[in-house]
């Protein structure tokens, strides 16, 4: 990890950092008991605009990407000499998520009273850590794609895109889990579940999903070559209206292209279907262009400054505020002859008093300001990070 200013594209950090807020928005509410729905998951198919986060971030990074190796490659280093940096990279991003995991299982063994001495503790945590997660599906995800557009042509990259969508939608529609019938999605029921359980057991999100499993990561990885694309795209020589053009006309067929089949293959998250895919990714190709009409041809960036901050350091933020997030949920403080979760004590003397006498709908005001709080917090670390230009590169 180094520590390093360096001249950004400022729309792709808007984006990031936009996406990054969000993340944080709706990772942490002051109850999950009241819970704003757009700010929840679908609860299976279907999409909420908290379901577009996860695969913009991963649509960011490739572009991101294009950027990165574009500059390496045209100062003449060869894909083989960045190998080893994408091989640590990929390590530490999925290190720091095995890390965070740890850190939840910990605290719930130690605050669960499971603690059987150090080791009986430390066996305890392990039999129950999670494996996946955000931060390790980044990392097989960046590792994945980053092959593919370092030692292949364009048109062989659109032929993983193809082989990726082919092999994931074949498995998911025609092998069934053992017991059930071919092309069953329902939860708990799938393939993909099935596939997860094998392979992670007990250390799966929960017993009857892993929404970052391992054979949903395989459409996951498109979402990375398709803002590896746009990336391309926009460091191309034309000029700055066909570029914008052709992120809006594309990211509007694209999407229409996961939106029309969703009968056929839901849009589902969890599963990562390739009509999800699509939906997210050309939905995140607008949203880039969006942001490259503001800040990169209007001009017009001051509305942009705080998410520029959360973008600049977007793991370091996203890695942050997660760890931070866990321990207060878990651990706990004794207060009178009670014991409560850190979470739920800020949560309901800092803002659950406030709203408690009036009605019970005024609960979910509560818990969101709870999370525009945290969100906020978070903004002025990175804030102070960027503004004394430091960025911490992963």
């Amino acid at each position: 990890m180094s520590i390093q200013p360096k001249e950004r594209l400022l729309s792709l950090d808007a984006f990031r950092g936009l996406t990054i807020a969000s993340m944080i928005l709706v990772n942490n509410p002051g109850s999950w008991q009241y819970l704003f729905k757009p700010l929840g998951h679908a609860d299976w198919h279907g999409w909420t605009p908290t379901d577009w986060i996860f695969p913009f971030f991963l649509f960011i990074m490739g572009t991101a990407m294009a950027y990165s190796f574009g500059k390496k490659l045209e100062k003449g280093m060869a894909p083989e000499d960045l190998v080893g940096k994408v091989i640590r990279r990929t390590i530490i991003i999925f290190a720091i998520g095995l890390f965070l995991n740890f850190n939840s299982s910990l605290l719930r063994v130690i605050f669960n009273n499971e603690n059987n001495g150090f080791w009986g503790t430390l066996g305890a945590t392990f039999s129950q850590i999670r494996i996946m997660g955000v931060l390790p599906r980044i990392a097989l995800c960046y590792f994945a794609a980053s092959l593919i557009v370092l030692f292949c042509k364009r048109t062989t990259q659109y032929l993983w895109i193809v082989i990726l969508f082919g092999v994931y939608t074949f498995i998911l529609v025609f092998i069934p889990m053992p017991g059930e019938s071919a092309y069953e999605l329902a939860r708990g029921r799938n393939i993909v579940y099935f596939i997860d359980y094998l392979i992670l057991g007990d250390h799966m999100w929960q017993t009857d999903i892993e929404p970052e499993g391992i054979l949903s990561t395989l459409p996951a990885i498109v979402s990375v070559l398709l803002g590896y694309f746009s990336g391309e795209w926009i460091r191309s020589g034309y000029s700055r209206v066909a570029k914008l053009t052709g992120l809006m006309v594309a990211g509007f067929f694209i999407m229409m292209q996961g939106y029309l089949w969703h009968d056929y293959m839901p849009i589902n998250k969890p599963l990562w279907t390739v009509t999800y895919t699509l939906f997210t990714g050309g939905l995140a190709l607008q949203f880039l262009g969006a942001c490259y009409f503001l800040i990169d041809i209007q001009g017009i960036k001051k509305w942009a400054t705080p998410f520029l901050a959360y973008g600049s350091n977007a793991i370091v933020v996203f890695a942050g505020s997660s760890y931070v997030a866990a321990t207060v949920a878990i651990a706990r403080i004794t207060v009178g002859d009670e014991t409560t979760p850190i979470k739920t004590f800020i949560h309901e003397n800092l803002f659950v008093r406030w709203f408690e006498p009036l009605n019970e709908s005024f609960l979910y005001h509560a818990s969101f300001l709870y999370s525009v709080f945290y969100m906020l917090l978070w903004g002025i670390i990175a804030y102070i990070l960027y503004r004394k230009k430091i960025f911490i590169k992963v």
